[in-house]
């Protein structure tokens, strides 16, 4: 289930995975997995999920991962070496995230980097957010020589939420 051997250059390196399919049980989610056999907490009821795209580099992608983390260091979602995903080179790996986009709540997209150059070996990698409605919330080249990298991004449009009210033009009664 986990090979250990031939990876060089780490500090830490964590193996997690279970002999069942984990996802979401409940068949009234959104995003309900029929082949799921043990609900890992994934379940998302409202709202369209947002979109991550993570586009890996030429090589050492087996060394990249990312998380999703809420303003309290709650983890969302993962993916990657994160989540216990071996990741090919050169390849594209799409992911629906349910984020709440009825609050101020911001969130932290991490990318992880277990090698140090992972993400920009040759053709680097990159990854693409983009909210339900097709928006692209983050869309980030990556560079090289880090070990981790936080974008940070909210969910909900920003800005004023004040109306203005203008009163009729006199010449507009009548």
């Amino acid at each position: 289930v986990v090979n250990m051997s031939g990876n060089c250059c780490w500090q830490q390196q964590t193996y997690s995975f279970s002999s069942t399919v984990q996802g979401c049980t409940d068949p009234t989610a959104n995003n309900y997995d029929p082949n799921a056999q043990c609900d890992d907490g994934s379940c998302c009821y409202s709202n369209d999920p947002f979109n991550l795209q993570v586009f890996t580099p030429e090589c050492n992608a087996e060394n990249i991962g990312w998380e999703i983390q809420d303003d309290y260091g709650n983890t969302i979602a993962s993916g990657g070496n994160q989540a216990g995903e071996s990741y090919n080179d050169l390849s594209m790996y799409d992911y629906n995230i349910c984020l709440s986009i009825d609050s101020c709540l911001s969130y932290n997209l991490i990318l992880y980097d277990d090698y140090g150059n992972g993400w920009q070996c040759g053709v680097g990698g990159s990854v693409i957010l983009t909210d339900p409605n097709g928006n692209i919330i983050l869309n980030e080249f990556l560079n090289c020589c880090w070990q981790q990298q936080t974008y940070s991004f909210s969910s909900s449009v920003q800005g004023c939420t004040c109306l203005l009210y203008t009163s009729p033009s006199p010449r507009d009664r009548g």
